[in-house]
């Protein structure tokens, strides 16, 4: 397969998992049963799509299939619709891709098997990504100029189903006593200065490697550090991230720029609190007011108009009950020189043999059905706005229906699509409506995005967010050793552990500089030691030989045997001791969390016996009460990876309590070979 362009260039601890992994292909989850949702034909389209319009793109697809499906060429073909993270499709179908283009490997995946057919993402900036990253164009030339692309994927810029602008959600009550949210617009710089201090409660936005809104607000805060006076935003963020080149270096004024821009992010980003798995996470906690709840966070407009008219049951948080009006709303505030607009594209990936297919034509006829004016009403009466950017973006909306969005007033300013608030999003051509396939589109700023993006503009700046900008992470692994995790793994033969700690050790190349890192093991130990825990290496600076120190004593530590075979699980223990010591050493503007990997249920709490209680570990009702206790001195997160097969409903919900505590995440790796993908998941939640 030669004059295959290379992979991507993906920054930090979401390229190292990525690097060593094997992502679960979307046919683990995407298959070609012929039954859809509530439909039964001949064959069923994978179809994936942004967790923020699943509901309305689930119950279109239902209409449109019906329930034996939507006929072409004989025959009838069903849809199967999942949600997924834009920047998480991106990296399954990155994955997918590469397996196919191995040497050895069959040039195209069989009909249905590893892609979806129809991909929406939230923005089309995935898209370029994805394009740029499988053609077999040279490095100068962009995602529209190539037409070597080995997914199908066209040169012409994808249409937009829906548009919502990023803004910042703050309650009601919070802006009206917090000065700084007392107006129509904010900057960045204003809405993380909290006084020279991290904020308290802190402020909560996603990762970029994998959420649309943290990409816009990485590419917002660069740019704003920057100049954001000028008019082009595309050069402007490409200079501030590329890699200098000795051969054409940059001039004195752009190389202080830099130092700038770095500086002015790195101190925004220590205002956050964590980068939150989804937006819908960030949203449920900061509804919650618990102390480790969110002051303001980073979401899309149409997700506010959800909450304002449903309250959490309305956006998915877990056990929120029924929909009601929430008694303390949410108010957007626009960012003042850039609130970018997340595009929503419908996008087709055709790789051969099914370029041609039924199913590929009744994909076609989906994209279509889903542009006629009586559809678009239903994505705009849920608070997205109008997709043609020809019509300002404007909010089709009822006077009701504007003040459920807008609770303390909306100013009509805002629907200008030309003015500083609103921004196409960079490098995203945009197209308006009955104008397909031209190529006069404007990217953000004013700059034409079909011409002067630079290839790997995105790699650059998520390569430099991830390296350079992020917030440092302090993070302690607790890696299960129980006699359950010395068992092989059917498929491969490799114990459960090994391919748990080369999970871990892969996290660890993804540290850097200003990070802290501690791996320690836990199951019963000897009687001695007082405590069902052992460190593998210690909490502390991220160095050069961290990773190397890791292998050698965990193999040192499997040499000396380490209670291996017992069957014993003290997992609430050492939950317990282990968050203790990282709020024992809070590191100032870090995010704190530690990383649970285990298989198992604890098997180590007190237990009642006939001479009273025998002192070994607290019980769940302990746990999660000293876990959320407001006497903490930094909030630690507990992040747990539910390992194997074997987990049970009272396990899973005892995780899910101990997560919940600590505003947290459990995460399932049912088959070991998941695990790759778990990891990429958990990682953008530090």
């Amino acid at each position: 397969m030669a004059g295959r362009a290379q992979g991507p260039r993906i920054g930090g601890l979401v390229a190292a998992v990525l690097a060593a992994s094997v992502l679960v292909p979307f046919s683990g989850t995407l298959t070609t049963r012929p039954r859809g949702e509530g439909c039964v034909g001949d064959s069923t389209i994978p179809v994936v799509a942004s967790v923020d319009k699943i509901g309305v793109i689930r119950r279109l697809a239902q209409r449109f299939t019906g329930p034996h499906g939507y006929e072409m060429d004989g025959r009838r073909v069903c849809m199967n619709v999942l949600n997924s993270q834009s920047g998480s499709t991106l990296l399954k179908l990155i994955e997918a891709w590469r397996r196919h283009s191995a040497p050895g490997a069959v040039d195209a995946p069989g009909p249905l098997d590893d892609y979806p057919l129809i991909w929406m993402p939230a923005s089309s900036m995935w898209w370029v990504q994805l394009k740029e990253r499988t053609d077999s164009c040279g490095a100068h030339v962009n995602a529209y100029q190539c037409e070597k692309n080995e997914l199908g994927l066209s040169n012409t810029p994808p249409r937009s189903l829906a548009r919502s602008p990023m803004v910042i959600a703050v309650r009601r009550s919070s802006r009206r006593s917090l000065d700084r949210f007392k107006t129509a617009t904010i900057t960045w710089k204003d809405l993380t200065d909290c006084g020279g201090a991290p904020c308290d409660p802190p402020l909560g936005k996603t990762n970029p490697n994998v959420s649309t809104i943290g990409l816009e607000t990485a590419l917002g805060m660069i740019w704003e550090a920057g100049d954001p006076k000028k008019g082009g935003a595309v050069k402007e963020i490409a200079d501030m991230v590329r890699k200098p080149d000795a051969r054409n270096p940059f001039p004195a004024e752009t190389t202080a720029l830099r130092g700038k821009v770095r500086e002015g992010v790195r101190a925004m980003e220590k205002a956050f609190g964590h980068y939150g798995h989804t937006t819908v996470d960030l949203l449920c906690g900061l509804t919650r007011k618990s102390g480790d709840s969110a002051q303001a966070i980073v979401i899309e407009e149409q997700t506010v108009w959800l909450y304002n008219t449903g309250g959490p049951a309305k956006v998915g948080c877990p056990g929120a009950g029924t929909e009601r009006r929430p008694d303390d709303p949410l108010v957007p505030i626009f960012l003042k020189h850039r609130s970018i607009l997340s595009d929503h594209p419908f996008v087709l990936i055709d790789p051969t043999p099914r370029a041609h297919s039924a199913e590929n034509k009744v994909a076609q006829a989906f994209q279509s059905h889903l542009l006629q004016p009586e559809l678009q009403k239903e994505f705009q009466d849920l608070g997205f706005r109008v997709p043609d950017p020809a019509a300002h973006n404007r909010l089709a909306l009822g006077a009701r229906q504007i003040q459920d969005l807008y609770p303390d007033g909306y100013d009509a300013v805002y629907e200008e699509g030309t003015n500083d608030h609103l921004s196409d999003p960079p490098c995203v051509a945009t197209e308006p409506a009955g104008n397909a396939g031209g190529n006069d589109a404007v990217g953000a700023g004013g700059n034409n995005g079909t011409i002067d993006c630079p290839r790997g503009f995105f790699d650059d700046v998520l390569t430099t967010w991830a390296t350079e900008l992020r917030k440092p992470v302090q993070t302690h692994v607790l890696v299960d050793y129980s006699g359950s995790m010395s068992d092989p793994v059917r498929e491969t033969g490799a114990r459960k552990i090994d391919i748990a700690m080369a999970g871990v050790e892969q996290m660890i190349a993804g540290f850097h500089d200003g990070d802290r890192v501690g791996v320690r093991v836990f199951a019963t130990l000897h009687p001695e030691l007082g405590r069902d825990w052992q460190d593998i290496i210690p909490l502390s600076d991220v160095t050069k030989s961290t990773l190397t120190d890791v292998q050698a004593n965990f193999q040192r530590f499997v040499t000396m045997g380490f209670r291996e075979g017992t069957r014993r699980t003290g997992l609430y223990n050492s939950i317990a001791d282990t968050v203790t010591d990282m709020a024992g050493r809070c590191a100032t503007g870090s995010a704190s969390s530690v990383v649970v990997l285990t298989d198992g249920a604890d098997s180590e709490q007190k237990t009642s016996t006939t001479k009273g209680s025998r002192k070994t570990g607290p019980t769940l009702d302990e746990l999660v009460k000293k876990l959320g206790s407001p006497d903490r001195p930094c909030a630690v997160r507990v992040l747990i990876v539910a390992y194997g097969a074997d987990i049970d409903s009272a396990t899973a919900n005892a995780m899910g309590r101990i997560a919940d505590a600590t505003s947290g995440h459990v995460y399932y790796a049912t088959d070991p070979a998941s695990l790759g993908t778990v990891l990429t998941d958990l990682i953008a939640d530090f």
